[in-house]
C-alpha cells in the first residue's frame, strides 16, 4: 500500500509540474519550495484521495489532473470495497465453523440417544469431543 501510495504521489507530483496546476494554485503554500515539500503534499493527496478522505486543500486545476483524480477516487473505492469483503469473507468463515461444530455436537446427540434405545453401551463414547 505504501508503494502504492508513492507511485501515485510522484505521478501527481509530476502532474504539478506543469504550468497551470495544483502547485500554482496552491502558490502561497507550494511554489518555489523543496522537491522534498512538494512530495510530501503529493503523498499527504494521494493518502487523503485514495482512503476516500478526501479533505479537497488539494485538487487539480486542469483536465489531465481531474481525470487523474478521478482514477485515484476509483481506485480507493476499490480498495476500500476489497477491504470490506476481506473483512466480511473472514467473519462469514469463523461464523461457518461455529455453525458446523454445532450441527456436528446435535448429530452426536442424536447418535448417542440411538444407541442408548438400541442398547449397545460399549458402542457409545465417553464424551462428545471424543467422536467430533
Amino acid at each position: 500500500l505504501v508503494l502504492i501510495l508513492h507511485f501515485i504521489a510522484c505521478i501527481w507530483t509530476y502532474h504539478g509540474n506543469k504550468e497551470v496546476s495544483w502547485v500554482t494554485a496552491k502558490s502561497s503554500i507550494l511554489q518555489d519550495k523543496e522537491d522534498l515539500t512538494l512530495y510530501l503534499a503529493a503523498l499527504y493527496w494521494a493518502s487523503t484521495v485514495s482512503t476516500t478522505i478526501g479533505y479537497g486543500d488539494f485538487s487539480g486545476v486542469n483536465p489531465s489532473d481531474y481525470i487523474f483524480s478521478m482514477a485515484i477516487y476509483f481506485f480507493g473505492i476499490c480498495m476500500f470495497s476489497f477491504l470490506l469483503g476481506s473483512i466480511n469473507e473472514f467473519i462469514s468463515q469463523l461464523k461457518f465453523e461455529e455453525n458446523l461444530k454445532v450441527a456436528n455436537v446435535e448429530k452426536l446427540q442424536t447418535w448417542l440417544i440411538q444407541i442408548g434405545r438400541v442398547g449397545h453401551p460399549k458402542l457409545m463414547p465417553t464424551n462428545e469431543e471424543e467422536y467430533i
